[in-house]
C-alpha cells in the first residue's frame, strides 16, 4: 500500500502540489471572506466591540469555556451558548438561558430547540459582538461559509442581556432584556391600583396591574374611542402610547367589589428613556354597558411608577 502511494506521488508529483495548494488558497480565502464580512459590520457600527475576534478564536465548539473564565468575563457565557446552539446540544445551551427568559421566551426545551436553534442555527454559524448598553450586547450570526460554501453577507441580528442568577452569569435573548418588580401603589376612596411589575424588551415594555373596585357601581379603565388616553409619560417628557388595541374589552372593565389583572403594553426603544408615570386618561367611575360612552364624565387617573 506504501509502495503504491510512494509510485503514485511520484508520478503525479505536479499534480499532487498543485491540488493541495489550491485547497490551501481556497480555505484561506474563505476564512479571509468571512473575517471581511464581519469587519464590514464593525466598521459600520458606532458602539464599542466587545470581542472583534471572537468569530475566528472562539468558535471551535470542542473548546469549553470554564466558570471561572466566565466570572472574569461575563461576555463569554455568549460564546459557550453559541458553541451549544452550534453543536446542537440543546440541553446545556438552554441550562444557560435565565429562568425569566425560559417562562416568557421558551418555556420548554422544545420551544427553544424548534423556535431558537432550528431556526438561527441550522447551519454552523461565526458571530460577533458589541456592546449595546449596560449588560444587553447586539450578537451577529453569519453563516460560516467554511461550512455552506457560497458568500452571504446577511447577518441575524440579535440583543444577548447577561444577568447574574444563582452565582453563575445567564443569558436573556431574543431582544428580552428582563423583569422589575415595581408594587408600585395608587390608592384613593374608589380603587386601588398596583404596578406588580414590567418586562422590559428591545422595543416596548409589558406592565402588570391588579385593579381593584371598591365601589358598588362598575369602572370602566379606557373606553379605547382613541389611541392616545392610555399612555406612559418618559423621564424625557415624551408620551409613549400603549397598545390598548391588544387589551380585551372585558379586562377593562372592574366590577363592583371586584378586581381584575391587566397587561398594558407600551411602545418605546429600550434605553432611550425611563418611563417615570402611567396615565388613564378616560376613565368611567360608573358605567353601564351598552350605553354610549360619551355621555359619561371622563377622569383622569395619573400613576408615579
Amino acid at each position: 500500500m506504501i509502495n503504491r502511494f510512494f509510485r503514485f506521488y511520484y508520478q503525479h508529483k505536479l499534480t499532487c502540489w498543485i491540488t493541495l495548494i489550491a485547497i490551501i488558497l481556497f480555505l484561506l480565502i474563505i476564512r479571509l471572506l468571512n473575517s471581511m464580512v464581519i469587519e464590514q459590520k464593525d466598521k459600520n457600527s458606532n458602539v464599542e466591540i466587545v470581542d472583534e475576534k471572537a468569530y475566528q478564536n472562539k468558535i471551535d465548539i470542542k473548546d469549553q469555556i470554564s466558570q471561572e473564565e466566565i466570572k472574569q468575563n461575563e461576555t463569554l457565557v455568549i460564546d459557550q451558548f453559541i458553541k451549544y446552539c452550534n453543536a446542537k446540544d440543546i440541553q446545556n445551551a438552554y441550562s444557560l438561558l435565565s429562568d425569566d427568559c425560559k417562562q416568557n421566551i421558551f418555556p420548554t426545551i422544545d420551544d427553544f430547540e424548534k423556535k431558537y436553534v432550528n431556526t438561527n442555527f441550522n447551519v454552523e454559524k461565526i458571530y460577533s459582538k458589541e456592546r449595546y448598553l449596560g449588560n444587553t450586547i447586539k450578537v451577529y450570526l453569519y453563516e460560516n461559509m467554511l461550512s455552506t460554501g457560497k458568500i452571504n453577507e446577511n447577518a441575524l441580528q440579535d440583543y444577548y442581556t447577561i444577568i447574574e442568577e444563582n452565582d453563575s452569569y445567564k443569558l436573556n435573548i431574543c431582544s428580552y432584556i428582563g423583569k422589575n418588580e415595581l408594587n408600585k401603589i395608587y390608592e384613593n376612596d374608589s380603587m386601588k391600583i398596583d404596578i406588580q411589575k414590567k418586562e422590559v424588551y428591545m422595543e416596548y415594555e409589558i406592565y402588570k396591574l391588579n385593579i381593584a373596585n371598591y365601589t358598588d357601581k362598575t369602572i370602566l379603565l379606557d373606553t379605547k374611542q382613541s389611541t392616545k388616553t392610555m399612555y406612559a409619560i418618559g423621564s424625557n417628557k415624551l408620551n409613549y402610547y400603549s397598545a390598548s388595541h391588544e387589551i380585551p374589552d372585558n379586562n377593562l372593565l372592574i366590577r363592583p367589589k371586584s378586581s381584575n389583572v391587566i397587561y398594558i403594553k407600551y411602545i418605546k426603544e429600550y434605553g432611550n428613556n425611563t418611563l417615570r408615570k402611567i396615565v388613564f386618561s378616560d376613565v368611567i367611575l360608573d358605567y353601564t354597558e351598552n350605553t354610549n360612552k360619551n355621555n359619561y364624565e371622563k377622569n383622569n387617573i395619573t400613576l408615579d411608577i
